[in-house]
């Protein structure tokens, strides 16, 4: 049997919504060395050193040599090798033989010297070795990566896993320009011939500068936390300035907290892990990532997220944890309980929250029972040996319940609802599309 499909008749605008690809790896970016790092003009040595900026230093303290391969820097294998010994001497130019200003004081106090513009070099080492970049840290800047992150001393946060997927030579120094500015305004003014040094095209003109490289920066970051818009401001036909516009920090995070659409994800939030860190346990399950945990592999699942919260509840009955919701995204991340959820009742998460009324601008509320979204469908039926399809037409012989697939309109993720429900939402929802095309034609 292949259900009704059902698709609500919204204006188009309420379809477009933003998804934020952050990655449980952080880049925690100091920002004393962002325009050091950020002039050379090799975008994969840049991501080799996101790459090792986004290890755990204090955490691993004595480990100096990072293991890259060389496939997390590029997305095609053809002549690696070559291109592997290139990238090797472009690190080496790079992070090995120059050196970077530091803090006064941490020379000072972590080294015992004094100097009045005092320099390390970030790398000791560089070598290609079979398919892999090993990356050695000289001992000074560990510590002094180690120095930032205990003073938590200018940090701007950055999304390990949208990094690597940038490919215009542009686009990450952009990404931290915007991230720089969104903790504090949402809009920023500068210069035309500064953004062009700052990004690395003084020599390109102003009209090709902002046609092509902007307008190509601007379409890959779409959708991401760093997403924004331009206008070019002129003088006579000279564009002499360019101002952005984007979301301050505050507002994404609004937004995230208003688009947790699982029962799962409703219980995370409750327990102090952050919208940004859920909405990636969301891609995690959407895409059925691996969790390898004592050499077995485990999938990531609604049923995995839901044990995991109730072995770490019972931990913290137990006073037995001080930050409950830094050790549950651990758990979460590191697989601690992952055998034992393998082992538990596969249960449905209890999924009566639909994406519907938990959105700012658009969408109607309305609590639906029976209401599955299509990807557990799948999961939870195979836990009966039965096929999606097999599954509807069992609780219907069953159950008496006439599941009916729906799209739902404001971000199309797709659900099964009991029919009794359909009939319902379609008024609701022409109600409310016909007061928002009023609001628009007024």
């Amino acid at each position: 049997m292949t259900p009704t499909q059902i698709q609500m008749q919204i204006p188009l605008e309420w379809n477009v919504r933003k998804v934020y690809p952050m990655a449980h790896q952080v880049v925690n970016q100091p920002n004393d060395l962002l325009s050091e790092i950020l002039e050379n003009d090799s975008l994969p040595a840049r991501k080799v050193f996101y790459i090792v900026l986004a290890k755990n230093h204090v955490a691993q303290q004595d480990t100096l040599t990072y293991i890259v391969p060389f496939t997390d820097v590029y997305k095609s294998k053809k002549n690696a090798r070559q291109r592997g010994l290139n990238l090797q001497s472009d690190i080496r130019k790079a992070f090995q033989h120059t050196s970077f200003a530091v803090d006064k004081e941490f020379v000072r106090i972590e080294l015992g010297g004094s100097a009045n513009v005092p320099y390390i070099s970030p790398f000791s080492m560089v070598d290609f070795i079979q398919g892999c970049f090993h990356i050695t840290l000289s001992l000074p800047f560990k510590k002094y990566l180690q120095y930032l992150a205990r003073l938590k001393k200018g940090w701007t946060m950055g999304d390990l896993k949208l990094l690597l997927s940038m490919n215009h030579r542009a686009t990450d120094k952009m990404y931290w320009f915007i991230r720089s500015k969104q903790f504090y305004k949402g809009t920023h003014k500068v210069n035309l011939e500064e953004l062009k040094f700052t990004l690395g095209y003084s020599n390109t003109s102003n009209k090709n500068f902002c046609s092509q490289t902007l307008a190509a920066v601007e379409k890959e970051l779409r959708g991401t936390w760093a997403e924004f818009t331009f206008v070019k401001l002129t003088k006579g036909r000279e564009i002499r300035e360019v101002k952005f516009f984007f979301d301050k920090d505050e507002v994404v995070m609004t937004k995230l907290r208003h688009d947790l659409k699982y029962e799962y994800e409703i219980e995370l939030f409750k327990r102090g892990v952050w919208p940004v860190m859920i909405h990636n346990i969301r891609h995690l399950i959407l895409n059925q990532e691996a969790i390898i945990k004592d050499g077995k592999r485990y999938t990531w699942s609604w049923h995995y997220v839901l044990w995991t919260i109730r072995f770490v509840d019972n931990q913290h009955s137990n006073g037995k944890l001080k930050d409950k919701a830094g050790f549950l995204k651990t758990a979460l991340f590191e697989g601690y309980y992952a055998q034992q959820a393998s082992e538990m009742p596969f249960e449905y998460p209890g999924a009566e929250h639909l994406p519907l009324g938990r959105c700012l601008k658009a969408g109607v509320s309305i609590n639906v029972k029976n209401a599955y979204p299509e990807t557990f469908l799948t999961e939870y039926a195979a836990t009966k040996s039965m096929t999606a399809d097999e599954y509807i037409d069992h609780l219907k012989i069953h159950n008496n319940i006439t599941l009916i697939k729906y799209i739902n309109p404001v971000d199309n993720g797709v659900w099964f609802l009991d029919s009794v429900y359909v009939k319902r939402l379609r008024v609701l929802e022409n109600k409310s599309a016909l007061e928002k095309q009023i609001l628009v034609q007024n």
